[in-house]
C-alpha cells in the first residue's frame, strides 16, 4: 500500500508600515520688538506658542548687553530677555533669535516713558490721616511696546523690590516709613523719569499737666504745662469760657500756659425809687482773691443825675464788705465822657490803657476799697 503525504503552506499577508516623517512645527511670538529706556535691568519677555505641543524651541543673542535663557524647551512658553542699564548715551540696537524667529530690541539713552502723572506724590505719616491715603496711583504713559523699570528704590518704600511693566499701565506706591537719618522727601524714578514722594512729619501729639485745673469760688490763676510728641509742635491757647483769660501762652511745646479766672458775677438793676422804673444796672466780677471788675450803665434820659456815681459806691461797698476785695478795676472807653467823669468821681485813679476787642482802647483805673 502506498501513501502520498502532502505539506500545505499558509501564507499570511503582513501590511507594509510607512516611515514616520519628521513633525512641522511652526511658532509664533506674542511681541517681536522691544524698546527700553537706559534705566535696568530691563526685564522683558515674549511668549512662545508652537503649532503644536510637542514641539521645541530655544533662544539665543550675540548683544553683549542682553541675556538670554538659551536652554531647550518644548510647548508654549515664555522667553524672558534682561537688558542692562544703557550707559553709553546712545541708542544701541540688538537682536534676540526665539524659536528660530528674530525679536528685534531698543534701548534708547533717553526714557521711553513719556509722563508719569502726577509725578510728586504726598503721603501722610503711618497711623494718622485717611489710611487709604498711604497708597497713591501713578499713570506711567508709554508706547505699547515700550519696557520700563523703576530706579532702585529702598526696602521702605512699595511695591518692592522691583515694579516694572509694558505700555501705559497705573501702579500703586506708597511709603510704609523713614528709615533712620532718611530724608522725608525721596527722589525715586520710574521709566527714568523722576518721581517724587513725600512723606508728611507725624502730627504733633500734645500732653497738658493738669489737663483739668481746679479754681475756688473766688477765682484764682494758674499755669498749664504744654508738651509735646513731634517735629511741629506749635500750638495756640483760646479762652473758651466767660471771664476766663490767657496771660501768657508759649508759641511751641514745651511751652506753659497761664491763665486767670474771675469769680462770681454780681449784678443789680438800677431803679427809681419813685417810679420802679429801671434805669441802668451795676456789676460786679471776681477777678481774683484781691481784685473785682466794676462796670456801670444809666439809660440816656437818666443821665446827669449823678445815678450812676451812687449806684457804683453801692457796689464798691459791698464788694469790699461781702467780697472782702482790695482794689476795684474799671475799665472805660476812651471818649466815654460821662464813664470817666463817674471813675473820678469814685475816687479811681487811672493807671493804664489796653486794647478792647472792637478796636478802641480802654482807660483802665484801679480804686482802692476798704472794708
Amino acid at each position: 500500500m502506498i501513501r502520498i503525504a502532502f505539506a500545505v503552506l499558509l501564507l499570511r499577508a503582513v501590511p507594509s508600515v510607512a516611515a514616520a516623517e519628521p513633525q512641522s512645527c511652526t511658532f509664533t511670538l506674542s511681541r517681536t520688538t522691544i524698546i527700553a529706556g537706559p534705566e535696568g535691568p530691563i526685564f522683558a519677555r515674549t511668549t512662545v506658542t508652537p503649532s503644536a505641543p510637542g514641539c521645541q524651541w530655544n533662544a539665543s543673542t550675540t548683544a553683549s548687553w542682553m541675556t538670554v535663557d538659551t536652554s531647550t524647551r518644548t510647548g508654549t512658553g515664555d522667553q524672558g530677555i534682561t537688558l542692562a542699564p544703557n550707559t553709553t548715551g546712545a541708542t544701541r540696537i540688538g537682536t534676540v533669535t526665539v524659536a528660530g524667529q528674530t525679536v528685534n530690541v531698543t534701548q534708547q539713552a533717553t526714557a521711553c516713558v513719556t509722563s508719569l502723572t502726577p509725578n510728586a506724590l504726598t503721603f501722610p505719616y503711618p497711623g494718622f490721616g485717611d489710611p487709604s491715603e498711604q497708597s497713591k496711583q501713578v499713570t506711567v504713559s508709554a508706547p505699547a511696546d515700550c519696557h520700563w523699570q523703576h530706579s532702585p528704590w529702598p526696602i521702605n518704600v512699595f511695591p518692592n523690590p522691583t515694579l516694572g511693566g509694558v505700555g501705559t499701565q497705573v501702579v500703586n506706591v506708597g511709603i510704609i516709613t523713614i528709615l533712620p537719618g532718611q530724608s522725608n522727601t525721596l527722589n525715586l524714578g520710574i521709566g527714568s523719569l523722576p518721581l517724587t514722594m513725600t512723606r508728611l512729619d507725624p502730627p504733633c501729639v500734645f500732653t497738658l499737666s493738669p489737663s483739668n485745673p481746679t479754681v475756688s469760688v473766688n477765682g484764682g490763676s494758674g499755669v498749664i504745662n504744654v508738651t509735646g510728641t513731634g517735629t511741629d509742635c506749635s500750638f495756640t491757647a483760646t479762652v473758651g469760657g466767660v471771664g476766663l483769660s490767657i496771660v501768657q501762652s508759649g508759641a511751641a511745646a514745651p511751652a506753659t500756659v497761664s491763665w486767670r479766672v474771675g469769680g462770681p458775677v454780681r449784678s443789680w438793676a438800677i431803679c427809681d425809687v419813685a417810679s420802679a422804673a429801671i434805669v441802668g444796672s451795676v456789676e460786679l466780677q471776681r477777678l481774683d482773691e484781691h481784685d473785682v471788675n466794676l462796670s456801670y450803665s444809666v439809660f440816656p434820659p437818666w443821665r446827669r443825675r449823678g445815678i450812676g456815681t451812687r449806684a457804683a459806691e453801692l457796689a464798691l461797698e459791698y464788694a469790699a464788705t461781702t467780697m472782702a476785695a482790695s482794689r476795684a478795676i474799671i475799665k472805660v472807653l476812651e471818649g466815654n465822657v460821662a464813664s470817666i467823669a463817674v471813675a473820678r468821681h469814685l475816687g479811681a485813679r487811672l493807671v493804664d490803657t489796653s486794647p478792647s476787642d472792637a478796636g478802641g482802647t480802654f482807660l483802665v483805673f484801679h480804686r482802692q476799697l476798704v472794708p
